[in-house]
C-alpha cells in the first residue's frame, strides 16, 4: 500500500511517498520500534516469574532485559518526537 506523505499514520511495512518518491518514513519506523519494545516485554515474562520464585540467574536476565527495554522505550520516545515535529 502506498500513502501520501500528508497521511498522519502509516502502518508497519507501508510505503509513504513524498514528491512521488517512496520512502519508509518516521511513522513506519515508529511502529517498528514500538513492536520491538512489545517483543522485549513479552520475552521477559517467563524470567520475571522465575525471578519472583527466587531464581537468581533469572533475576540477572530480567535486569539485563530491563536495560534493553529502557533503551527501546527511549527509541520510541525519540520517534514520537520526530513524528510530532513532522506534523
Amino acid at each position: 500500500m502506498v500513502r501520501d506523505h500528508n497521511v498522519p499514520f502509516a502502518g508497519a511495512g507501508e510505503v509513504i511517498t513524498a514528491g512521488g518518491w517512496p520512502f519508509y518514513g518516521v511513522y513506519t519506523v515508529l511502529m517498528e520500534e514500538y513492536e520491538k519494545l512489545k517483543r522485549l516485554v513479552e520475552q521477559a515474562y517467563d524470567d520475571v516469574a522465575k525471578a519472583q520464585g527466587g531464581n537468581k540467574a533469572a533475576g540477572t536476565r530480567v535486569r539485563k532485559m530491563m536495560q534493553d527495554i529502557k533503551s527501546a522505550a527511549q527509541e520510541v520516545r525519540k520517534k514520537v518526537l520526530e513524528v510530532r515535529s513532522d506534523s
